[in-house]
Protein backbone atom coordinates (compact mmCIF):
# COMPACT_ATOMS: atom_id res chain seq x y z
CA UNK A 1 0.00 0.00 0.00
CA UNK A 2 1.52 3.40 -1.28
CA UNK A 3 0.70 6.41 0.92
CA UNK A 4 1.06 10.05 0.81
CA UNK A 5 1.56 11.92 4.13
CA UNK A 6 1.14 15.96 4.80
CA UNK A 7 2.11 17.75 7.90
CA UNK A 8 1.50 21.47 9.36
CA UNK A 9 2.72 22.74 12.41
CA UNK A 10 3.46 25.94 12.04
CA UNK A 11 1.00 27.31 14.78
CA UNK A 12 -0.70 26.48 17.66
CA UNK A 13 -3.04 23.69 16.28
CA UNK A 14 -0.90 21.13 14.72
CA UNK A 15 -2.20 18.75 12.13
CA UNK A 16 -1.60 15.46 9.81
CA UNK A 17 -2.93 14.48 6.25
CA UNK A 18 -2.89 10.90 4.79
CA UNK A 19 -3.75 9.94 1.90
CA UNK A 20 -3.57 6.02 0.86
CA UNK A 21 -4.77 3.92 -2.20
CA UNK A 22 -7.30 2.57 0.28
CA UNK A 23 -8.77 6.29 1.16
CA UNK A 24 -7.59 9.52 3.16
CA UNK A 25 -8.29 10.72 6.70
CA UNK A 26 -6.81 13.76 8.56
CA UNK A 27 -5.94 14.59 11.79
CA UNK A 28 -5.52 18.20 14.36
CA UNK A 29 -4.42 18.37 17.65
CA UNK A 30 -4.25 21.59 20.18
CA UNK A 31 -0.64 21.97 22.30
CA UNK A 32 0.48 25.24 23.74
CA UNK A 33 4.09 23.29 24.11
CA UNK A 34 6.16 22.03 21.68
CA UNK A 35 4.17 19.71 18.61
CA UNK A 36 7.23 17.08 19.18
CA UNK A 37 5.80 15.83 22.40
CA UNK A 38 2.40 14.84 19.73
CA UNK A 39 3.40 14.56 16.71
CA UNK A 40 4.57 11.03 16.56
CA UNK A 41 2.00 9.84 18.38
CA UNK A 42 -0.33 11.50 15.86
CA UNK A 43 1.30 10.08 13.35
CA UNK A 44 1.88 6.11 14.52
CA UNK A 45 -2.14 6.72 15.39
CA UNK A 46 -2.85 7.43 11.41
CA UNK A 47 -0.36 4.40 10.21
CA UNK A 48 -1.78 1.71 12.57
CA UNK A 49 -5.61 3.30 11.43
CA UNK A 50 -4.57 2.73 7.86
CA UNK A 51 -2.43 -0.42 7.92
CA UNK A 52 0.34 2.12 6.49
CA UNK A 53 4.54 1.64 7.30
CA UNK A 54 6.68 4.24 7.04
CA UNK A 55 8.28 2.25 4.22
CA UNK A 56 4.86 2.74 2.20
CA UNK A 57 5.28 6.51 2.24
CA UNK A 58 5.92 7.72 -1.45
CA UNK A 59 5.64 11.47 -1.30
CA UNK A 60 6.22 14.09 2.06
CA UNK A 61 4.30 17.11 1.64
CA UNK A 62 5.10 20.16 4.39
CA UNK A 63 4.10 23.82 5.48
CA UNK A 64 7.69 25.05 5.85
CA UNK A 65 6.67 28.46 6.89
CA UNK A 66 6.54 31.35 7.91
CA UNK A 67 4.95 30.42 10.92
CA UNK A 68 6.17 29.33 14.72
CA UNK A 69 9.78 29.25 14.10
CA UNK A 70 9.95 26.18 16.81
CA UNK A 71 7.00 24.68 14.93
CA UNK A 72 8.59 24.62 11.48
CA UNK A 73 11.50 23.28 12.61
CA UNK A 74 9.82 20.09 14.12
CA UNK A 75 8.03 19.84 10.28
CA UNK A 76 10.88 20.18 8.36
CA UNK A 77 13.30 17.97 10.72
CA UNK A 78 10.58 15.35 10.39
CA UNK A 79 10.36 15.50 7.14
CA UNK A 80 14.14 15.76 6.14
CA UNK A 81 14.88 12.78 8.39
CA UNK A 82 11.90 10.94 6.52
CA UNK A 83 13.11 11.65 3.26
CA UNK A 84 16.41 11.01 3.95
CA UNK A 85 15.81 7.47 5.20
CA UNK A 86 13.28 6.43 2.26
CA UNK A 87 14.48 8.29 -0.39
CA UNK A 88 11.06 9.97 -1.26
CA UNK A 89 10.30 13.03 -2.56
CA UNK A 90 9.60 16.25 -0.20
CA UNK A 91 7.25 18.98 -1.57
CA UNK A 92 7.18 22.09 0.17
CA UNK A 93 4.66 25.11 0.59
CA UNK A 94 4.67 28.42 2.43
CA UNK A 95 1.63 29.27 4.64
CA UNK A 96 0.34 32.03 3.38
CA UNK A 97 0.09 30.34 -0.30
CA UNK A 98 -1.91 27.66 1.41
CA UNK A 99 -4.46 30.06 2.95
CA UNK A 100 -5.15 31.89 -0.26
CA UNK A 101 -4.90 29.08 -2.06
CA UNK A 102 -8.02 27.75 0.10
CA UNK A 103 -10.22 30.90 -0.35
CA UNK A 104 -11.95 31.49 -3.90
CA UNK A 105 -11.97 35.31 -3.36
CA UNK A 106 -10.17 37.48 -5.86
CA UNK A 107 -9.25 40.32 -3.65
CA UNK A 108 -7.70 38.36 -0.73
CA UNK A 109 -5.01 39.98 1.48
CA UNK A 110 -3.80 37.02 3.91
CA UNK A 111 -1.87 38.05 7.12
CA UNK A 112 -0.32 35.51 9.37
CA UNK A 113 0.97 36.90 13.06
CA UNK A 114 4.99 37.57 12.77
CA UNK A 115 4.71 38.81 16.06
CA UNK A 116 6.26 42.23 17.49
CA UNK A 117 3.72 43.54 15.91
CA UNK A 118 4.54 42.41 12.32
CA UNK A 119 2.59 40.76 10.06
CA UNK A 120 3.52 38.49 7.04
CA UNK A 121 1.27 39.55 4.27
CA UNK A 122 0.87 38.43 0.95
CA UNK A 123 -2.12 39.66 -1.75
CA UNK A 124 -3.46 36.50 -3.39
CA UNK A 125 -2.47 37.76 -6.96
CA UNK A 126 0.94 38.14 -5.95
CA UNK A 127 3.66 35.63 -5.05
CA UNK A 128 5.45 38.17 -2.95
CA UNK A 129 5.66 37.95 1.01
CA UNK A 130 5.99 41.14 2.56
CA UNK A 131 6.74 42.15 6.33
CA UNK A 132 4.48 44.77 7.22
CA UNK A 133 3.64 46.58 10.47
CA UNK A 134 -0.30 48.08 11.16
CA UNK A 135 0.46 51.52 9.79
CA UNK A 136 1.34 49.67 6.59
CA UNK A 137 -1.23 47.43 6.50
CA UNK A 138 -3.88 50.42 7.04
CA UNK A 139 -2.25 51.72 3.90
CA UNK A 140 -2.51 48.94 1.64
CA UNK A 141 -6.54 49.05 2.97
CA UNK A 142 -7.52 52.23 2.48
CA UNK A 143 -6.11 52.22 -1.27
CA UNK A 144 -8.00 49.05 -2.16
CA UNK A 145 -10.93 46.52 -0.31
CA UNK A 146 -9.77 43.50 0.28
CA UNK A 147 -10.84 40.40 2.01
CA UNK A 148 -8.93 39.74 5.03
CA UNK A 149 -7.83 36.33 6.21
CA UNK A 150 -5.22 35.44 8.59
CA UNK A 151 -4.71 35.70 12.62
CA UNK A 152 -2.89 38.98 12.32
CA UNK A 153 -6.34 40.38 11.24
CA UNK A 154 -8.42 39.26 14.06
CA UNK A 155 -5.10 39.77 17.27
CA UNK A 156 -5.18 43.33 15.93
CA UNK A 157 -8.50 44.28 14.61
CA UNK A 158 -8.87 46.96 16.89
CA UNK A 159 -6.33 48.62 15.26
CA UNK A 160 -7.11 48.49 11.42
CA UNK A 161 -9.07 50.42 9.74
CA UNK A 162 -13.12 49.45 10.10
CA UNK A 163 -13.09 46.66 7.15
CA UNK A 164 -16.41 44.33 7.10
CA UNK A 165 -14.62 41.53 5.87
CA UNK A 166 -12.64 39.26 7.81
CA UNK A 167 -13.37 35.92 7.32
CA UNK A 168 -13.44 33.32 10.33
CA UNK A 169 -9.93 32.42 12.17
CA UNK A 170 -10.59 28.83 11.10
CA UNK A 171 -10.36 29.69 7.70
CA UNK A 172 -7.40 31.82 7.77
CA UNK A 173 -5.01 29.36 9.49
CA UNK A 174 -3.46 26.65 7.60
CA UNK A 175 -3.59 22.81 7.92
CA UNK A 176 -2.50 19.74 6.55
CA UNK A 177 -5.68 19.61 4.75
CA UNK A 178 -5.85 22.23 2.74
CA UNK A 179 -2.12 21.60 2.43
CA UNK A 180 -2.70 18.37 0.04
CA UNK A 181 -4.98 19.95 -1.57
CA UNK A 182 -2.90 22.78 -3.03
CA UNK A 183 -0.46 20.46 -3.66
CA UNK A 184 -3.17 18.45 -5.61
CA UNK A 185 -3.86 21.57 -7.29
CA UNK A 186 -0.17 21.97 -8.92
CA UNK A 187 2.34 20.60 -7.48
CA UNK A 188 5.80 22.31 -6.49
CA UNK A 189 9.23 21.38 -7.46
CA UNK A 190 10.85 17.98 -5.82
CA UNK A 191 12.89 18.45 -3.36
CA UNK A 192 15.75 15.94 -2.13
CA UNK A 193 16.06 16.41 1.79
CA UNK A 194 19.19 18.27 1.44
CA UNK A 195 17.12 21.12 -0.48
CA UNK A 196 14.98 21.67 2.37
CA UNK A 197 15.22 24.67 4.72
CA UNK A 198 13.24 26.18 6.82
CA UNK A 199 11.33 28.93 5.62
CA UNK A 200 10.86 32.22 8.14
CA UNK A 201 11.16 35.60 6.07
CA UNK A 202 12.74 37.10 9.29
CA UNK A 203 14.69 36.43 12.25
CA UNK A 204 13.54 35.16 15.27
CA UNK A 205 13.55 37.64 18.42
CA UNK A 206 16.96 36.18 19.88
CA UNK A 207 18.29 36.18 17.05
CA UNK A 208 17.12 39.49 16.00
CA UNK A 209 18.69 40.89 19.60
CA UNK A 210 21.53 39.32 18.88
CA UNK A 211 22.47 41.09 15.34
CA UNK A 212 22.17 44.07 17.76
Amino acid sequence: MSARLAFDTTHSTGSLYIETSSGSDFISWESDKSHSEIIFEKMQLLFSKHSVEPKNLTELIVNFGPGSFTGIRISVNIVKTLSYSLSIPIYAYNSLDIISHSIESKSLLVGVNAHSGLCYTKDKNSSEILVLNIDQINSLLKNQMYTLAGDFFHLFKAELIPHSNILPLADGLSDAKKLFLRHEFQPSQALKWSELNPFYVRKSSPEEKLKQ
